[in-house]
């Protein structure tokens, strides 16, 4: 069930990402998703993580990228890979969350989908 959920992403486009205290919260549209734990950004051969010098403006440079393939993995990640070929990785491992949740998806409905 929460498979489907996240592949609404695809074809959307980012539309904004925001950085709160220790968390990110991206904007696809109307569809948000909050990363509670740890996201790694691979693009054109480099990863880069949360924390490390340009990560931030790394990020950021994804807005107006259009989002081409879900990859739900329950307890590893959430793969979210834009027609650019670049990825954001959230992880899902027990071992990197902070909170109870990893992932919040808000839906356009009000449905919200905790992992």
């Amino acid at each position: 069930m929460k498979d489907s959920h996240f592949r609404q992403l695809v074809g959307s486009k980012l539309t904004r990402v925001e950085f709160v205290h220790d968390y990110i919260q991206f904007a696809f549209g109307n569809i948000g998703l909050s990363a509670l734990t740890r996201v790694t950004l691979s693009d054109k051969g480099t990863a880069s993580s949360q924390g490390e010098p340009g990560f931030n403006k790394k990020l950021q440079s994804l807005v107006n990228d259009r989002v081409a393939q879900i990859n739900f993995r329950p307890q590893e990640a959430l793969i979210i890979t834009f027609e650019e070929r670049s990825t954001i990785e959230i992880s899902l491992r027990p071992d990197h969350y902070t909170c109870p949740e990893g992932i919040n998806l808000y839906l356009p409905d009000g449905t919200i989908v905790v992992e």
